[in-house]
C-alpha cells in the first residue's frame, strides 16, 4: 500500500507542477486537462489511504462464543482472532458482573440513598468491599493467564517506567505483589485510620523481601529508583533543580539512607530528635553538594529548598520568565542579610528604632519584588507561595503575658 501511495503522490506532485508551468504560459485547455488529472491523482490518493471496510459481525458470533463457563470464554475468544485488549475488557466486565450481587449485598442501601445525603464513613464496609475487590482482581488475573498481559504501548510504556525492564514474568510477579501491598495499606488505613511512613515500614518491609525473591540485586535497584517511596519523594524533590539521569542515581544512595534512618513519624518528635535529623539533614546537604561539585551544588541547595519550590510554580503559574524565580531568590537574600545586620546591631539600638528600620526594610522589599512579579496583587499570593520571607522581616509581637 504504501509505495502505491507514493507513486500517487508523486504523480500528483508532478500534474501540480506541470499546471503550474502551463498557467503561467497562458494555456487554458492543457491547465483544464491538467487540472483535472490532478484532481483524479488526489482522489485516487484518498481513496487508498481510507481504511478497508470491516466484514460485518455476524449476528451469532457472541451466541457461539458465550459459555457460563467463563474459564473456557477467554481461549474461545482468542481462538476466534479477538484482540487481547478486547478480550481482557470483555472478561473485565464478566467478572464484575459475577460479584455485582455480593457487591450489592455488602451496601444493600447504596442504590436508593437519598443524594442529598452522605453515607456515614464505615471502616468494617469499606475493608469488606476491598477484600473482594482483590478477591475479584485475582480471579480476573487467572482466567487471563499469561495470555491476559496488556499490549497498549501506553500501558507498557507505564509498566516500564515503575519496574524496569523486567521479562513479561517477572513483571507480571512484580506487579502482582505490588497490587499486593496496595491493597494491604489501604486495609491498615481502613483498620487504624491514619498512618504515617514509619507505621508502613513494616508492610514495605515485606514487600522488599518479596520482590528480592524474583528480582537480581541490578532489578531491584531499579525499582527503588522509580518506585520506592525515596524515589517518589526524590521526583517531587528536585522537581526545581531537574537532575540528570546520572545525578539522581548518584544522589539517590544517600537519601535513601537518610529516609531510612529519620522515616515521617505521626507523633510529634521531641527537641532532640527534631535537632538530631536537622543535623543529618545539613551533612546530607553537604555531601550531595560535595558530589555534584560547586556550581551544582550551589544549584541543588537553591533549587530544593521549599520556598524556592513554590516560587518556581508560582511564577510558571503567571507565566512569568523563568529567571523571575531566582531574581526573588536573590533578593530574598539580601533582604534577609540586611534584616540580620539591623538584628546584630541592636545591642546599640533603641527596641523603636529597631522597628522602625525593619518596617522600612519591609517596605522596601516589596516595593523590589512588585515590580519582578509584574502586578501588586501577586505579591499577596507570593507570600502564600513562596515569599513568607515577606512577613517574617518583621517579628511577630509578643503575646501579652
Amino acid at each position: 500500500m504504501k509505495p502505491f501511495l507514493s507513486l500517487l503522490l508523486a504523480v500528483s506532485l508532478a500534474a501540480n507542477a506541470t499546471l503550474a508551468y502551463f498557467a503561467f504560459s497562458g494555456s487554458s485547455r492543457l491547465t483544464a486537462e491538467l487540472n483535472a488529472q490532478a484532481a483524479a491523482a488526489q482522489a485516487a490518493a484518498t481513496k487508498a489511504r481510507a481504511p478497508a471496510a470491516r466484514a460485518p459481525v455476524e449476528a451469532d458470533t457472541w451466541a457461539r462464543l458465550k459459555t457460563d463457563e467463563l474459564s473456557a470464554l477467554a481461549p474461545r475468544l482468542r481462538a476466534a482472532g479477538f484482540p487481547p485488549e478486547v478480550i481482557r475488557t470483555m472478561m473485565s466486565a464478566l467478572v464484575a458482573e459475577h460479584f455485582a450481587a455480593r457487591r450489592r449485598a455488602l451496601d444493600p442501601d447504596a442504590a436508593t440513598r437519598a443524594f442529598w445525603k452522605t453515607a456515614r464513613p464505615d471502616p468494617a464496609l469499606q475493608l469488606a468491599q476491598n477484600q473482594l475487590y482483590r478477591e475479584q482482581e485475582k480471579m480476573l488475573r487467572d482466567l487471563l493467564g499469561p495470555g491476559g498481559r496488556t499490549t497498549d504501548p501506553l500501558a507498557l510504556a507505564r509498566l516500564r517506567s515503575r519496574f524496569g525492564n523486567l521479562s513479561p514474568e517477572k513483571l507480571d510477579a512484580a506487579q502482582l505483589i505490588e497490587s499486593d501491598f496496595i491493597q494491604k495499606r489501604t486495609e491498615f488505613y481502613l483498620t487504624k485510620g491514619s498512618y504515617s511512613s514509619a507505621d508502613l515500614a513494616p508492610l514495605e518491609r515485606e514487600q522488599r523481601t518479596a520482590l528480592a525473591a524474583i528480582l537480581s540485586p541490578a532489578e531491584l535497584e531499579e525499582f527503588d529508583l522509580r518506585s520506592s517511596r525515596t524515589g517518589q519523594s526524590m521526583r517531587t524533590d528536585l522537581s526545581a533543580f531537574e537532575p540528570t539521569e546520572q545525578e539522581f542515581r548518584a544522589i539517590f544512595p544517600l537519601r535513601q539512607a537518610f529516609d531510612e534512618r529519620y522515616p515521617n513519624t505521626s507523633g510529634i518528635p521531641s527537641q532532640e530528635q527534631m535537632r538530631e535529623r536537622s543535623e543529618a539533614q545539613k551533612q546530607l546537604n553537604a555531601q550531595i553538594t560535595a558530589l555534584l561539585g560547586p556550581a551544582r551544588g550551589a544549584e541543588y541547595e537553591r533549587m530544593t529548598d521549599y520556598n524556592y519550590r513554590q516560587t518556581s510554580h508560582l511564577v510558571a503559574r503567571y507565566e512569568l520568565p523563568p529567571a523571575t524565580t531566582l531574581n526573588l531568590w536573590t533578593t530574598q537574600k539580601e533582604f534577609e542579610r540586611r534584616r540580620n545586620e539591623i538584628y546584630a546591631a541592636g545591642a546599640n539600638t533603641a527596641p523603636e528604632l529597631r522597628q522602625m528600620q525593619l518596617n522600612a526594610l519591609q517596605q522596601e522589599a516589596i516595593a523590589r519584588v512588585t515590580p519582578l512579579l509584574g502586578d501588586a496583587s501577586r505579591v499577596e499570593a507570593y507570600k502564600q507561595y513562596g515569599g513568607s520571607w515577606l512577613q517574617s522581616l518583621i517579628p511577630r509581637p509578643r503575646p501579652p503575658n
